[in-house]
């Protein structure tokens, strides 16, 4: 037994690529082109019925294939009975029905005569044909594919759209703990910074009290106390004035001022930072920078902020704070 291949029976249109296939290799394995016009209509006509009858069938095509003789066997299978058109018997030499396994199957075999060759390229060929898939058949399967296609598109979609409605629900509640934070820390502005002015008040009271009472071993750590709640003081208006910018509740108190007193005032502010790690600092300006409105408390506070850094992170270095008009 040679096996030639098997036809998928979906469709209408299989009756035709049944038809076609079945007289192709009929006409390709005898001269008799009548009788591969009739095995041909025989089987289209069992295929109508797999079609308006079956559930899953399919038709196996076989070559039975000897010295003396050769016979073309269809077998039709499918999960369920089905009838045996009368054309089937009419047109084939032999038709027998039976159960399979789990399967009915209709086969009907046509002798074909004695063939004289049958090259490995001729099987190869007839084998092509009989398994290649008709127009209809690939389109359906285009179309399954494309359908497929689509539904996994609508499922990443609403994966996504899901997913992004997540980011964006966890973006307005970081957002809104942030204004919540920025917003009690610039309203807890007063409450922070009145404590450490009334301890650097009283500090600077003790060293006086000191001072005049002759009892100068309480000063070093006095000022020790007096210059921790300075620095201490510092840190918290910094972190304040970054919460009032977050908050968008910082504000502005402009006014004019000379711009070479700021800097000789800077220069004198910072004069024992850079100090300390063995720097200089240069100042370079000309005469007549004149007067500039803006807030002077934070232009100070930013430009000691700079030169504490440098004097920070410079070391037996020159420090530069140049301006121009």
């Amino acid at each position: 037994m040679i096996q030639l291949g098997t036809v998928g029976i979906s469709q209408r249109h299989s009756v035709i690529e049944v038809r076609n296939k079945v007289r192709f290799v009929a006409e390709a394995l005898t001269s008799d082109s009548v009788l591969a016009t009739l095995l041909a209509t025989a089987a289209s006509e069992m295929v109508r019925v797999l079609v308006a009858q079956a559930t899953r069938p399919r038709l196996e095509v076989s070559l039975e294939h000897s010295d003396h003789t050769s016979a073309l066997v269809l077998a039709f299978y499918d999960e369920q009975q089905f009838p045996c058109p009368s054309v089937l018997g009419r047109f084939f030499d032999s038709v027998d029905e039976r159960r399979t396994g789990d399967e009915f199957l209709i086969r009907a075999a046509s002798q074909l005569g004695r063939l004289t060759t049958l090259s490995d390229e001729k099987l190869h060929e007839i084998r092509d044909f009989v398994q290649q898939k008709s127009r209809d058949a690939l389109m359906t399967e285009v179309q399954a594919k494309n359908l497929e296609l689509e539904r996994h598109r609508e499922r990443l979609e609403q994966t996504v759209k899901k997913r992004t409605a997540q980011l964006e629900e966890a973006m307005e509640g970081a957002k809104a703990a942030n204004e919540a934070k920025s917003q009690f820390l610039a309203n807890m502005s007063h409450e922070l910074r009145t404590p450490m002015n009334a301890i650097i008040g009283y500090t600077e009271m003790l060293v006086e009290d000191a001072e005049d009472l002759g009892q100068d071993d309480f000063i070093p750590d006095l000022k020790k106390i007096h210059a921790a709640g300075k620095h201490l003081l510092a840190l918290i208006n910094d972190i304040l004035d970054l919460s009032k910018i977050e908050a968008g509740k910082m504000e502005l108190f402009c006014e004019d001022f000379e711009v070479a007193s700021l800097l000789k005032e800077i220069a004198s502010t910072v004069h024992s930072l850079v100090e300390k790690n063995n720097n200089q600092l240069k100042l370079e300006y000309e005469d007549g920078l004149g007067i500039m409105y803006s807030d002077l408390t934070k232009v100070r506070q930013c430009l000691f902020n700079l030169l504490s850094n440098a004097c920070k992170f410079t070391e037996n270095g020159t420090i530069t704070l140049s301006a121009e008009p």
